[in-house]
Formats: C-alpha cells, sequence, structure tokens
C-alpha cells in the first residue's frame, strides 16, 4: 500500500511546504530530507496529512506530481527539489552499500540523532496515531500475523541468535543507567502496591492490591485498575486507594 502526504508547520497558519509520497512510515520519518525542510521543521515543528492510499507506487507517484504542480501554480512554496514521480520503495542495494549504511548507523553520532529524531516522532499525536492503527491492523490480518509470527520463529532458530540477544541484555542492563531506571521503577511499584486499598462496597480496609484481590477473589488488574480511577468496579465491588477522592 501506498500513500501521498503533505508536511505542514506546525506554527502559525499550517502553512503546506512538502509533498510527499511513501509507504509504511516514511510521511513521518524526518531522515533523507534535504536542508530546508529540515530548517523549516526545526524552527516551526511538523504536522503529517495523509492525503490519499494507492494500490500501486506508479498511481502514487502520479498522485504526487499532480498535487506539486498543483501547489506550485497556486504559489505555494514548496521545498520539493523536484516535480515528484521519482525515487523506488523497493530498490535492492548492494552488499557494499548496506555495509556502509550498517557502519554509519554504527557511529555515536548518527545514533545519537536517530534517538531524537524517535523522541520527536512519537510526540507527535498522529503519528501515534498511526502507528497505533497500523499495528492493530497488521495483527488484525490472518496473513499480514501469519508472517509475522514464521519471521520470529526464523529468526529464533537462527543458531546463536538466543545467546546474542540473551547478551546484549546482559550488557544493557549492567549499564549503570538502567540499574538506576529499574531501581526507580521498583520503588515507584512498591510504594504504589504498599498503599492501604478500601473496597467502598463493603467498607473493608486492605494492606494492599493484593490483599485486597485474595481476600474477595477479584483479579489484582481489575482491582488496581479501580484504585487509578480506570474502572468503575471489578465483579461488583469498587476500589480506592485509602486518602484518595475518587471512588
Amino acid at each position: 500500500m501506498f500513500y501521498t502526504y503533505l508536511h505542514r508547520s506546525a506554527s502559525g497558519s499550517g502553512e503546506i511546504f512538502y509533498v510527499g509520497k511513501g509507504t509504511g512510515k516514511r510521511a513521518y520519518h524526518q531522515s533523507k530530507r534535504n536542508p530546508h525542510w529540515k530548517n523549516i521543521v526545526r524552527k516551526y515543528g511538523l504536522l503529517v496529512e495523509i492525503c490519499a492510499t494507492w494500490e500501486s507506487e506508479e498511481d502514487a507517484f502520479t498522485h504526487e506530481k499532480f498535487l506539486i504542480g498543483v501547489m506550485r501554480n497556486l504559489g505555494i512554496d514548496l521545498v520539493n527539489r523536484t516535480d515528484g514521480g521519482e525515487g523506488s520503495s523497493g530498490a535492492v542495494r548492494s552488499p557494499e552499500t548496506r555495509a556502509k549504511y550498517v557502519h554509519a548507523h554504527r557511529q555515536e553520532s548518527t545514533k545519537s540523532l536517530h534517538r531524537e529524531g524517535q523522541t520527536a516522532r512519537w510526540q507527535n499525536a498522529e503519528y501515534q496515531k498511526f502507528m497505533s492503527s497500523a499495528t492493530r491492523s497488521g495483527w488484525a490480518d490472518p496473513e499480514i500475523k501469519a508472517r509475522r509470527l514464521a519471521g520470529m520463529e526464523r529468526k529464533w532458530a537462527e543458531p546463536g541468535f538466543r545467546e546474542a540477544r540473551a547478551a546484549a541484555a546482559s550488557a544493557h542492563y549492567a549499564k549503570p543507567e538502567s540499574q538506576a531506571f529499574a531501581a526507580e521503577h521498583g520503588r515507584k511499584v512498591g510504594a504504589a502496591r504498599s498503599k492501604s486499598v478500601v473496597c467502598t462496597s463493603t467498607g473493608e480496609v486492605y494492606a494492599s492490591v493484593r490483599a485486597a484481590s485474595r481476600a474477595l477473589g477479584v483479579n489484582s488488574g481489575h482491582v488496581s485498575r479501580c484504585c487509578h480511577g480506570k474502572s468503575a468496579a471489578a465483579k461488583g465491588y469498587s476500589f480506592r486507594f485509602q486518602g484518595d477522592a475518587h471512588v
């Protein structure tokens, strides 16, 4: 599936400054953009608008060229360097080219830019909505789901893959920042679990979510959702943390 998209500035009147054609997450990527595009995004921010979807790449290119032509005729100042219709979504790179990409992406400066780009993308509400929708629709399709699961099985069956994943995980959790994050997360979880819970349906007070769960035979996750105001009741019981205002 291909699509055409518009990029608008996030501030001011939301002026269109770029027209593109893409597939997957391309509309939300900030890599491989020209310097003029990057200057506008740095200064004004970015809003993404999907215009139309197409079964063939040729149709998407045609629509891209049409949009660019119309907008330039209307006097809209686009940063597109061409009139559209170029490129290929399925280009196969040579082993030498792939090796160059791998080397470039392993550089710390490149990793830092990638992290910043990822953070910026996930702060975009439209990108979050697009990704959630794409993920749900993908796993809902039996053919896509089967293909993904088969790929995962092949990956885990590769010699040395499990050992490599385990080694990478060990190296990650050995980092001081990872240990600090885990300690802080554990402290927060422990503090939440140690809160007394009131069953507002009976007036009984329990030492923790787990204690209430065991006493009343209610799933602890459901008790927790009630205490956080995300559910009204669980198995006919209502709960709140002792001292909280909501019921």
